[in-house]
């Protein structure tokens, strides 16, 4: 079994500085989609889901935020998922909340394969990656939000709590392998022509012990690949 080399490759670009107490002055880059070769992969992009020939690209852009404040899980909307494909960023006063993208994914290949998706923090500063999240919506499935494990090795549980401003209860599931960069790896069964609706919602997390002065200045670069498993 062989993933193939060839990848839908996503990267985001952020950097943080704290600007006050619990506000961080945060640039956003933008967040890309790439397909070098769906033919090959058998696998192809859309924004909109509709696929048609004007619709599919081989590169998705997302708007990127140029300031964002921590927030916690409670203050992302329920229905996200739930809007069309595109950029959902929240920003209320030039301030951003939190980066949301939606897509979609589907098989053009004959027969059902598997597919792997990997997400990589490419380029990482200050460990900025200790306090954010990373949701991965699919289709009508439950969400599935991802962060460093904490010191013990154990996933990061938010229960509510007046004190740290969790109004939403959550767990986490550990990034995969942060020594190497691997945040989330997954693998899925797609079948001929099926459509695979895709929402990514990254944020810094008001409620992680990790969040505070001690990330000023940090970035982070995340790059997601989607690669056909191949079958020797």
């Amino acid at each position: 079994m062989r993933i193939s080399t060839v990848a839908i490759v996503v990267t985001a670009i952020l950097s943080v500085s704290i600007m006050a107490v619990t506000y961080y002055g945060q640039q956003v880059g933008n967040y890309i989609i790439n397909i070098d070769d769906s033919s090959l992969l058998g696998l192809s992009l859309s924004e909109t889901g509709e696929f048609a020939r004007e619709d599919i690209a081989s590169t998705l852009l997302a708007t990127g935020i140029d300031d964002i404040t921590n927030i916690t899980y409670g203050d992302i909307p329920d229905d996200l998922h739930q809007l069309s494909g595109g950029s959902h960023n929240l920003v209320k006063n030039n301030i951003g909340r939190y980066f949301a993208y939606t897509f979609y994914l589907r098989s053009e290949s004959s027969e059902t394969v598997q597919y792997a998706t990997m997400i990589s923090s490419l380029e990482a500063y200050l460990d900025i990656h200790s306090a954010i999240r990373i949701m991965i919506e699919i289709d009508d499935e439950e969400p599935i939000i991802y962060a460093q494990a904490r010191e013990d090795g154990s996933p990061e549980v938010h229960a509510v709590s007046n004190s740290t401003r969790v109004t939403r209860a959550y767990t986490t599931i550990p990034f995969t392998d942060v020594d190497n960069l691997v945040l989330v790896n997954q693998v899925r069964t797609i079948e001929p022509g099926q459509v695979v609706k895709y929402t990514i919602t990254i944020w810094l997390e008001g409620a992680d012990e990790q969040c505070t002065n001690g990330i000023k200045g940090g970035a982070i670069r995340l790059g997601m690949e989607f690669g056909v498993i191949k079958q020797d």
